[in-house]
């Protein structure tokens, strides 16, 4: 049989093996994918000297003593194979900085104009105004809702830099690490108008075409950002084995289980305060307009 067991050879570790019998497997967590960050800092609070205008990937890996290890990596420049593309809205307190704990997330969706964006209290794109009636909201208002209620492009994939260096400025090498990296504001649309719209054109798999990433500097007064250039080069071909097959299964597992959560919380939103269909009255309640237009324009963020 193809897929029978084979004793391996001088007792070796076997994932199969190992799966079967229950205990941890070796290799990376998805269900806690590590997310690739754009570090904007010269110097860490111990003093080191990092990369500014860098990428940056922290990997914890597990020793064969079972003691965890954080390596980091900086780049300016990275490679990056996305297998998957997906889109979700998340809510901030006023006053949180970026990358802070949010009060509110939806689904994690492939296409926003068909899938509901159902969200953890109970309600529909965590109350993101409509662009059909934006119109009804004054300046600040429209403002605030675009500052807190952040629309996020989720690429999943495998991150190369192989030319990075850790926190102490040693040279390390990245390669095919399993990520997650999350593009808002300006960097929200250029991803899909230079890369997917163009691979979708030319009837291709995304998986197949390794992107060239770097960043460009951006500032508006005090405001500074960087914006994430993609390249893509139709003759820098991979081929897709069956190993990148169980991986994209992966990170779709790892989606379906971040879905799960919120749809149980969803849920119990909804069953707290009586309604099992929809949760329209808790997001009034809570002074939050409900929205189940998956059309809107999610393009014109800003950049914070």
């Amino acid at each position: 049989m193809e897929n029978a067991l084979v004793l391996p050879e001088d007792n070796k570790y076997d994932e199969r093996l190992a799966e079967l019998m229950g205990q941890r497997q070796k290799g990376p967590s998805y269900s806690s994918l590590t997310r690739v960050y754009i570090n904007k800092d010269f110097e860490d609070k111990e003093g080191n000297t990092l990369l500014p205008a860098s990428f940056h990937v922290t990997v914890v890996e597990e020793d064969e003593d079972g003691t965890e290890i954080t390596k980091e990596y900086f780049q300016k420049t990275a490679t990056f194979r996305v297998f998957k593309n997906v889109f979700q809205i998340r809510h901030y307190l006023a006053d949180n900085e970026e990358g802070k704990r949010h009060i509110n997330q939806t689904l994690k969706i492939s296409d926003y104009q068909k899938e509901e964006m159902r969200d953890e209290l109970g309600g529909y794109r965590c109350g993101k105004i409509k662009s059909k009636e934006r119109e009804n909201y004054t300046k600040d208002e429209l403002d605030l809702d675009k500052k807190i209620k952040k629309t996020h492009r989720i690429l999943y994939g495998l991150f190369t830099m192989e030319n990075a260096v850790d926190r102490k400025g040693n040279v390390v090498s990245l390669i095919d690490q399993p990520v997650q990296m999350h593009l808002n504001g300006t960097n929200y649309m250029p991803f899909g108008e230079k890369v997917l719209d163009v691979v979708e054109d030319a009837e291709k798999l995304i998986w197949n075409f390794p992107l060239r990433l770097d960043l460009t500097r951006a500032e508006k007064g005090t405001l500074v950002w960087y914006i994430v250039g993609f390249d893509l080069d139709f003759t820098r071909h991979v081929v897709a084995t069956t190993e990148d097959l169980v991986l994209l299964s992966k990170f779709k597992e790892t989606i379906d289980a971040d879905n799960a959560e919120v749809d149980k919380k969803f849920d119990a939103a909804n069953a707290k305060r009586g309604h099992t269909a929809d949760g329209v009255e808790i997001m009034e309640d809570l002074g939050i307009p409900s929205s189940t237009d998956l059309a809107s324009d999610f393009e014109d963020e800003i950049p914070f």
